[in-house]
């Protein structure tokens, strides 16, 4: 995977092995989980002295980015078979087929997302945070009120798509906190599936697509979204 993505070469001697054993070791470890002890752990089960600008060098390189994509996705795939039962998406899927959708796939599609260290907000931007930011001193604003420096807010999200029919996932992709989770929806009238969301993936537009493309959906609507049942089976 390491030399498919471009991070191992011929003469290059980083261990990508070692460097995943080194983050899932310290993230499972009580040490504090940084660039910093990420390093010193690399060096220590490689057997590598590496200083740490050579290091952050190498792992912000988007090869790094890919390879750790598709590890997360193959790990979440292996998880996923030993909890979702391929059987019961099969069989969901023929009876839809048999009530008259003629869809390939039943996709859940969402997106989930978390906050990194703050520093990485220029690459990462993030757009949901609790902290208030810092009061300034002696400025207000029209209304009287104390006006506070916001605080850089950087969040990592993952868009994925988990096939309820096969048990994997179909697609894992990194974005910033502030992207727009809709652009990661597919719509291929080739391969129309049944696509469930929640309410973050409410779009007239998106939806009028899937239709189009003979795709359906089951989503989890607005409060100011009403609906009229036409049928219903069982």
């Amino acid at each position: 995977m390491a030399r498919k993505v471009g991070l191992k070469q011929r003469r290059c001697r980083f261990n990508p092995v070692s460097f995943i054993t080194a983050i899932i070791v310290q993230a499972g470890s009580q040490a504090k989980f940084t660039i910093t002890s990420i390093c010193a752990r690399y060096a220590a089960l490689s057997g590598q002295s590496m200083e740490l600008k050579p290091f952050h060098n190498k792992i912000k390189k988007q090869s790094v980015v890919r390879l750790m994509g598709i590890v997360l996705k193959q790990y979440a795939n292996l998880i996923s078979t030993k909890f979702v039962r391929q059987k019961h998406g099969a069989s969901l899927l023929e009876i839809l087929k048999q009530h008259g959708l003629n869809i390939d796939d039943i996709e859940a599609i969402d997106g989930s997302y978390w906050h990194v260290n703050d520093k990485l907000a220029d690459i990462f931007p993030g757009c949901r945070t609790a902290a208030k930011g810092d009061e300034q001193l002696d400025t207000y604003d029209e209304q009287g009120n104390a006006v506070r420096k916001e605080h850089k807010n950087a969040q990592i999200g993952m868009q994925t798509i988990f096939s309820l029919v096969s048990g994997m996932f179909k697609a894992v992709t990194f974005t910033a906190g502030t992207t727009d989770e809709r652009a990661f929806v597919p719509v291929d009238k080739n391969h129309p599936a049944l696509k469930i969301m929640d309410a973050g993936y409410v779009s007239y537009a998106l939806l009028e697509l899937m239709h189009k493309a003979g795709s359906y959906f089951m989503l989890r609507g607005k409060c100011n979204m009403t609906g009229k049942i036409t049928s219903c089976f069982l």
